[in-house]
C-alpha cells in the first residue's frame, strides 16, 4: 500500500464539494407540492440558507450517527479560531454555534426502505421533509411535542449523516432549492469523505461499512460522480469479529495478501 489515510465521520466537517451534477431524473411528489403551496413550505424553501450567520446547524439523522456527530463537533478544536490554521486554540472550534439535531428515531434504521417497492422514493421524500422541518419545525408536528406550535430555529446548514438517505434524496432537495431560489448548503459525510481522500491524492479508495450500505450502492454512486478517471472504489462489509481491531488488521492482510492498492480507508 502506498499510504493508507484513516478518515473517521467527525473529521469531515466543512470541506469544499466538487461533486458534478447528477443525470436529470424527475423530482419526488413532495417536491411539486411545496412548490404550489406558495403560502408556505415554498416560502421557507425560497428563504433556506439566507438568514446569515443568525441560523442553526442541523445535523438530521439515525439518533445513534447524530449523536456521535454532535458530541464530535462539540468537542472538535481541530483550528485555530482567529486565523483557521489546523492547530488547536482551546476553544471549540464551533464556539458559539447551534446546533439542532433531527433524531429520526420513527424511520431507522433507513436501509428498510429498500425493501420495499417504491421505498426508494419514500426515503427522497423523507430527506425533503426533514429538511423543511430543519427550516421551520411547524412544518411537522409531532403528537408527542408539548410546544408544537412554537416556531423553533431555522437552519442555515444542513448535514445528513445517512450516505443512504443522501444518496437517495439529496438531488430531490437539490432540485427544490434551486426551483424556489433556496441556497441552504447541505453537507452529505459521504460525498465530504470522498473528497478529502480524492483531494489527498487518493485514487484507489476503499470504504468500510454496514452489508446493507454496500449493497444499496450509495458510496459507488457518488463515487462514480466524483472521480477521476482511473480511480477505483472498494466499498467492504467485513464479516462480524471480536472486536474493531480485529476486523482492521484483518482487512489489511487480506489487502496485502492480494496485493491491492489502497491510497485511503474511510471508516
Amino acid at each position: 500500500m502506498k499510504k493508507c489515510l484513516l478518515l473517521c465521520l467527525a473529521a469531515a466537517c466543512l470541506f469544499s464539494c466538487k461533486e458534478k451534477a447528477p443525470a436529470p431524473r424527475p423530482a419526488v411528489a413532495l417536491v411539486d407540492a411545496v412548490l404550489r403551496d406558495t403560502s408556505g413550505m415554498r416560502r421557507l424553501a425560497t428563504e433556506a440558507g439566507k438568514l446569515g450567520n443568525g441560523g442553526s446547524i442541523a445535523i438530521i439523522g439515525e439518533p445513534s450517527d447524530v449523536l456521535f456527530l454532535s458530541r464530535e463537533f462539540a468537542l472538535s478544536d481541530l483550528r485555530d479560531n482567529i486565523d483557521g490554521r489546523m492547530r488547536p486554540d482551546s476553544l471549540p472550534d464551533f464556539a458559539g454555534e447551534k446546533f439542532d439535531l433531527l433524531l429520526d428515531a420513527e424511520d431507522a434504521p433507513y436501509d428498510h426502505f429498500l425493501e420495499n417497492v417504491g421505498g426508494s422514493d419514500s426515503l427522497r421524500s423523507l430527506a425533503v421533509q426533514n429538511a423543511l422541518f430543519a427550516w421551520d419545525s411547524t412544518c411537522v408536528r409531532s403528537s408527542l411535542d408539548t410546544k408544537a406550535l412554537l416556531h423553533k430555529s431555522r437552519s442555515k446548514l444542513l448535514i445528513y449523516t445517512s450516505s443512504l438517505q443522501a444518496e437517495y434524496g439529496l438531488f430531490d432537495l437539490d432540485t427544490l432549492q434551486q426551483l424556489a431560489g433556496g441556497v441552504c448548503p447541505v453537507i452529505s459525510p459521504a460525498v465530504l469523505q470522498i473528497q478529502k481522500a480524492l483531494d489527498s491524492g487518493a485514487t484507489h479508495i476503499a470504504v468500510w461499512t454496514s452489508r446493507e450500505v454496500r449493497d444499496a450502492g450509495a458510496w459507488q454512486a457518488v463515487f462514480e460522480r466524483m472521480a477521476p478517471e482511473g480511480a477505483t472504489l472498494a466499498v467492504i462489509a467485513p464479516e462480524q469479529a471480536l472486536d474493531v481491531r480485529t476486523r482492521l488488521r484483518g482487512l489489511l492482510r487480506q489487502y496485502l495478501a492480494t496485493g491491492r492498492r489502497m491510497d485511503a480507508l474511510i471508516l
